[in-house]
This record gives structure tokens, sequence and C-alpha cells, in this order.
């Protein structure tokens, strides 16, 4: 169910890091859930290229 939600979210045009954000919580509670009742779903996460792009040198700052 996961796999498929996972597909729907990204047929819905949605980042890969935004899909991985997504199924963070759940994938952080199986992994607790795993200590006390054991094994859970392996929860995929997807390759993210996300870098962040735009930021200022500080010279730019000074000069506005």
């Amino acid at each position: 169910m996961i796999d498929d939600y996972i597909k729907d979210r990204l047929n819905e045009n949605k980042a890969q890091a935004t899909v991985n954000r997504e199924t963070q919580l759940l994938s952080q509670a199986y992994q607790l859930g795993r200590k006390k009742v054991g094994q859970g779903p392996e929860i995929r996460k997807l390759p993210e290229n996300n870098a962040r792009e735009g930021f200022f040198e500080h010279a730019d700052l000074k000069r506005s």
C-alpha cells in the first residue's frame, strides 16, 4: 500500500523530496514499533536532487 501511495503521489507530479517528507513520519513510527513488536514494512526513500539555489554572496548583500 505504501508503494502504491508513493506511485500515486509521483503521478500527481509531486517532487521525490516531497514524497519522502510525507512518508518520513510513518517510517519513524514503524522504526519505533520494531523495537517493541518486531518487524514492520520497510519504507523506501526516493533519490533526491534538490540542491538549493539562489543564495546571495556576502558582497551582494553589502551592495543592497
